[in-house]
């Protein structure tokens, strides 16, 4: 009786465990099959099996070659013009450029001129009054008989002219100095005034020198002596103040010699 149990619980337990074999490989097949499912379906979207169609191109007809060929071909030409417009373009500008250095080339040499011409104009201007003014000089002295001379003056000019003031006096040789004009010695009082006379008299251009009566002094004041003086006077040109000086050396036997003018004489006016 307990052999017969012993026997029938191996047996049952055989057919377990057939049964969990038989299960488990059923599940292994069920598990390649899904895998191989699986794999198929990834291989969507390669080049044996694409995603999306690509179609292929189709052969074109000949009237539809010929338009492309007559559009190539008009693009060509209409590309050339472009370009050789541009080129134009840039040529007229650099064209225009030059005409415009030019022209101010020319402008600036007609500006230079101008202004040569307006600068030697106002030089001629400035010149006339000093060509045609009044230009007084005088000296002496003048003798007037009985001991007596007089101031001297001319008005070598070719306009008339206004004297207003004479001055002059009389110095030893070796006192005189000689490193500064008469204008200025007088000025800061190196020379002194002996004699001044206020007028006002108007001198003809042109005139011939003439004697100062009224300026006159004994000849013993002058002889061997030098004899230096200042006119003012004022010309028709402008209101200005000018003048003139002389200094001269008058010799022992004056008049029977002439007075003789020291180095810049004449030189020192305005």
């Amino acid at each position: 009786m307990v052999c017969h149990l012993v026997i029938a619980l191996a047996i049952a337990l055989a057919v377990d465990s057939h049964s969990h074999y038989v299960s488990a490989a059923k599940r292994q097949q069920q598990q390649t099959q899904s895998q191989q499912q699986n794999t198929t379906q990834d291989q969507r979207g390669n080049e044996q099996s694409p995603l999306v169609v690509q179609p292929l191109p189709t052969k074109k007809t000949a009237e539809e070659a010929a338009r492309e060929t007559r559009e190539t071909k008009e693009k060509t030409v209409s590309d050339w013009w472009t370009w050789f417009l541009g080129v134009l373009t840039i040529c007229a500008l650099f064209g225009q450029l030059a005409v415009f250095i030019a022209q101010a080339y020319f402008l600036r040499g007609t500006l230079l001129a101008t202004e040569a011409a307006a600068n030697a104009a106002k030089q001629a201007a400035d010149f006339i009054p000093n060509v045609e003014r009044g230009h007084i000089v005088g000296g002496g002295p003048w003798p007037l008989g009985n001991g007596l001379a007089c101031v001297a003056i001319a008005n070598r000019g070719k306009t008339a002219a206004i004297l207003t003031k004479v001055e002059w006096g009389f110095c030893a040789e070796e006192q005189f100095p000689v490193d500064a004009p008469v204008s200025e010695l007088l000025k800061n009082g190196r020379l002194k005034v002996d004699e001044c006379c206020i007028t006002e008299d108007v001198l003809e251009p042109t005139s011939p020198p003439m004697a100062l009566h009224d300026l006159k002094f004994p000849l013993s004041k002058v002889v061997g002596k030098i004899f230096y003086g200042k006119f003012t006077y004022s010309i028709l040109f402008d209101s200005e103040e000018h003048f003139s000086t002389f200094k001269l050396k008058v010799p022992q036997i004056w008049p029977n010699a002439p007075s003789m003018g020291l180095p810049g004489s004449y030189l020192d006016w305005k």
